[in-house]
C-alpha cells in the first residue's frame, strides 16, 4: 500500500513537462534590472506568505538592489495578506498574481524561490524547482531537510530570512553565485525522487 503511494505521488511530478512548460510565455514579465523571488501555494495560513510584506520591507532598507516577491495562489488568506502589503508599505514590491494554470515560467525565471510554509507532507513545488534548477530558500519545517541539499538551496527560519535574502541579492561572499551553479548541477532522477519520498514516510510512520 505504501509503495503504491509513493508511486502515486511520484508519477504527479513530470520532468519533461515541467521542463517543456517552463518554457511558455509568462504573462507578467520579470524586470531583468530586479531581483525577483517566486513562492506558489495556496493561500492558507500554514503557507506562512502573511509574513512576505514584513520580510521583503526589512530585506529593502539594506540592499543595493530592487527586489520584487511574487505570490501565485489563491485561498482564504488573500485579504489579508494585502492588508499586510499595505501596512507594510510594500505595493511595489509584493504582488498577488493569483491562481495560475501554469506557474513554470515563473519559477524557472526567477532568480530565487521562497517556500514559507511552517509545515509539508511532501513539498511538490520545492521539487518542481529543483528540476527547473532555480535556487531554493525554504522554512524549516521537517521535511525541507529530506528534499533540500547543501547543492539545492538555503533552510532557515522565518525569522532570519529577510538577512538571508538580503545577503543572496547582494551576493555577500559569493553565496548568491554559488546557490546559482550548484542549482544548475542538479540532475532529476526517478529513482532518487522515489528513494526520498519513501524515506520521509517511513520516518512519519516511524513517528506515529
Amino acid at each position: 500500500m505504501l509503495s503504491q503511494k509513493i508511486i502515486g505521488i511520484h508519477n504527479t511530478i513530470n520532468t519533461d513537462l515541467t521542463i517543456k512548460m517552463s518554457k511558455e510565455n509568462q504573462d507578467h514579465l520579470f524586470e531583468d534590472n530586479c531581483f525577483n523571488i517566486i513562492s506558489v501555494g495556496r493561500l492558507h495560513k500554514e503557507k506562512g506568505f502573511e509574513k512576505i510584506p514584513s520580510i521583503i520591507r526589512q530585506v529593502k532598507r539594506v540592499v543595493n538592489k530592487n527586489v520584487k516577491w511574487f505570490i501565485i495562489g489563491s485561498g482564504v488568506e488573500e485579504y489579508n495578506i494585502k492588508i499586510e502589503i499595505k501596512i507594510n508599505d510594500v505595493e511595489e514590491n509584493v504582488f498577488l498574481l493569483g491562481k495560475k494554470d501554469n506557474p513554470y515560467p515563473y519559477m524557472a525565471n526567477a532568480d530565487l524561490y521562497v517556500c514559507m510554509s511552517t509545515t509539508e507532507s511532501f513539498s511538490y513545488t520545492i521539487a518542481e524547482a529543483k528540476i527547473l534548477h532555480t535556487p531554493i530558500l525554504c522554512n524549516t519545517f521537517p521535511v525541507a531537510y529530506e528534499v533540500i541539499g547543501k547543492n539545492n538551496g538555503i533552510i532557515c527560519q522565518t525569522d532570519k530570512m529577510a538577512k538571508t535574502i538580503a545577503e543572496l541579492v547582494d551576493d555577500v561572499n559569493g553565496i548568491y553565485s554559488n546557490l546559482v551553479n550548484n542549482s544548475k548541477t542538479y540532475k532529476y532522477d526517478n529513482s532518487i525522487m522515489i528513494k526520498e519520498i519513501e524515506g520521509i514516510f517511513d520516518k512519519k510512520i516511524k513517528t506515529c
